[in-house]
């Protein structure tokens, strides 16, 4: 996913959280941006977004609960659990100033539930892929079901499937080496911690009536070819945040950032500085 060269991150350490250790890759300075990865993913899902931003941001993204090198979940999370070790995460690097909160897909879940708990600690919000309504039932007994299926069956049966749906043909076209990376995130992937991740995004709060009033500025990213989150979905939720704006990249699916780095890097840049003043 990064270039040739391979990125130096500055610093990959496992931080104390007291109950858990939550590994977190770190680079650059300046204007925080916390990195929030999407299902059934990891922080490497940024790695290349990072290198392109890390000239001028500081850039932190943890492998959230049972994810990526995390240790394995042995009991069920909530989507405020992961906002929760959002912050304490933030305060044990002795992060004070307010951080853009950048969340994809289910790391965007995360990400509103932050802004929603935490305003305080958000100077930006950057909504990839993702949608601010919770689940109907269909969407409930999906998510069981796959729950069911990696606890049953474990995790290649249960989401060997997604990867249809996260990238789009430009991509399996052009960039095989990113699929075969994707791939290889999916089915790395604890069966616990695909079936707990299920279960707390089918809990998960709708945020559509509280976002309203919300006052950050916020960035909502859509991928044209997204099967997951259609470009209709991700504008229904930013016209119910108040001067949010809607961007579209164009030979992509679910995994924006991961498909054209560059101009979601181009995008998320532009959008952070901005709103500097």
């Amino acid at each position: 996913m990064s270039s040739n060269h391979g990125f130096p991150f500055q610093d990959q350490v496992s931080v104390d959280l007291g109950k858990r250790q939550i590994p977190l890759k770190i680079a650059g300075t300046g204007i925080p941006i916390l990195f929030l990865h999407g299902f059934p993913l990891n922080a490497s899902m940024w790695e290349t977004t990072i290198e392109l931003l890390a000239d001028q941001f500081l850039c932190l993204a943890p492998d959230l609960r049972g994810f990526g090198s995390a240790p394995e979940e042995h009991k069920s999370f909530s989507m405020r659990d992961l906002a929760i070790d959002c912050r304490d995460l933030l305060a044990a690097k002795a992060v004070r100033q307010p951080v853009v909160v950048c969340g994809l897909s289910m790391g965007g879940y995360v990400a509103m539930q932050f802004a929603n708990d935490f305003p305080d600690l958000v100077s930006q919000l950057v909504l990839s892929n993702t949608r601010a309504n919770a689940d109907d039932n269909a969407g409930v007994q999906n998510r069981l079901k796959m729950a069911a299926s990696a606890v049953t069956f474990g995790t290649e049966r249960a989401v060997g499937e997604m990867l249809q749906k996260l990238v789009c043909k430009f991509t399996e076209e052009n960039n095989p080496n990113l699929v075969a990376c994707v791939r290889q995130m999916l089915l790395s992937t604890h069966p616990s911690t695909v079936a707990w991740a299920q279960l707390a995004m089918c809990k998960r709060t709708s945020f559509i009536e509280k976002m309203k009033d919300w006052r950050f500025p916020t960035l909502c990213v859509a991928g044209t070819n997204d099967p997951i989150t259609p470009p209709s979905v991700v504008e229904r939720m930013q016209l119910a945040i108040r001067g949010s704006r809607y961007v579209e990249i164009a030979n992509s699916a679910h995994l924006a950032p991961m498909e054209q780095p560059e101009v979601f890097a181009s995008e998320l840049r532009s959008f952070i500085t901005e709103h500097l003043h």
